[in-house]
């Protein structure tokens, strides 16, 4: 992709291996009488000067630099679609187009859109044959009509203010998706922080019996959404993503209840947000172990240190030892909330 403007792959949330970016020289026509549909420019083979996408033609990058009012423009882009590519269907992408734009193919209508600002695709697997193939672009723009958002567009001649000179037409990449006919179309990931995980959606197109999806996530090129971590030989380390309170309890479990099943030794924690230790026991086991104590009978006061005396609220200095380490045992550690998350845990293994 050597001298194309803006290579990169225009939707990294969604990456496919299988695009082709269309960016580069094309051809345009302006079309101040808004007569190009009657004329049949749609099914034009060529047009005028060339112009490079995905700069509008008021910009001095498109190598035009037209900044008077532009009612509508034509663009044309010739490219090459193998056979073999046209064995499953094929997407056809806008990043922007200001305002409404036409889409033909091979001088065949493949699509319309309105709004300048938002992306869109057209599936135009039907309208492609394999060889040599023409996409023809027209796009209409007033932004002193009042009848269409113009943001910051300038509907004087000139900039003024904090108003700019007008963009018409194409203005971000423009590229081909070669997809399978049966295939993930989207997918939305929300996260939970309460329960620690990331919930996923998918969304598919096509007859999607008898496939299966396979989720992994990862963080810097490393597998990511993992609890407990080995950092090397016997150093381990847990991101239980809890509460305040609920870490406490777990960090005072593991030590108290734990520490002894699993040889446990060197418990440090950064609160609330990880415990890193020295473990003889594999992960397997750790999980079992807590699943097995959390599932017993537990007195919140097993939580607190021996010979503790746990100052947590304003005026605890002043009341009774016995009725502070109560206080703080059933009133501060989140014991439910840290066994909600061990079980879920226990699920996932």
């Amino acid at each position: 992709m050597n001298g194309i403007p803006r290579p990169e792959h225009p939707r990294p949330r969604f990456f496919r291996k299988s695009w082709e970016n269309l960016n580069g020289v094309w051809e345009y026509a302006f079309d101040f009488s808004l007569s190009g549909r009657e004329k049949g420019w749609n099914a034009r083979t060529s047009l005028d000067g060339t112009i490079t996408v995905p700069f509008c033609p008021e910009s001095a990058r498109s190598g035009v630099g037209f900044t008077d009012f532009l009612p509508a423009v034509w663009l044309l882009r010739r490219f090459d679609v193998p056979a073999e590519r046209l064995a499953g269907d094929v997407l056809l992408h806008f990043g922007a187009v200001d305002y409404e734009a036409e889409v033909f193919v091979n001088g065949a209508f493949a699509g319309r859109h309105t709004g300048g600002y938002t992306p869109f695709a057209l599936d135009v697997t039907a309208l492609l044959r394999a060889g040599e193939n023409i996409l023809v672009v027209y796009a209409r723009d007033d932004v002193r009509s009042g009848l269409q958002p113009s943001g910051k567009q300038s509907a004087a001649l000139a900039s003024e203010g904090c108003y700019y000179t007008r963009t018409t037409g194409v203005w971000q990449t423009v590229w081909l998706e070669f997809v399978p006919k049966q295939r993930l179309s989207d997918w939305q990931a929300s996260p939970d922080a309460r329960n620690g995980k990331l919930d996923f959606a998918a969304f598919f197109h096509g007859d999607t019996d008898g496939c299966a999806l396979r989720v992994r996530a990862s963080l810097g090129g490393k597998p990511a959404g993992e609890t407990l971590l080995r950092l090397g030989g016997d150093m381990w380390v847990l991101l239980p993503w809890l509460g305040t309170y609920s870490f406490l309890a777990l960090e005072r479990f593991l030590k108290l209840r734990c520490a002894p099943l699993l040889g446990i030794r060197g418990l440090d924690s950064s609160r609330p947000y990880f415990i890193q230790f020295t473990m003889q026991a594999d992960r397997e086991t750790f999980f079992r172990v807590l699943a097995e104590e959390a599932e017993k009978p537990l007195d919140p006061m097993e939580l607190v240190y021996p010979k503790e005396l746990p100052l947590f609220e304003k005026y605890d200095e002043y009341l009774p030892a016995e009725l502070v380490k109560k206080g703080f045992a059933h009133g501060v550690l989140g014991i439910t909330e840290m066994k909600e998350r061990i079980r879920l845990w226990t699920q996932r293994i």
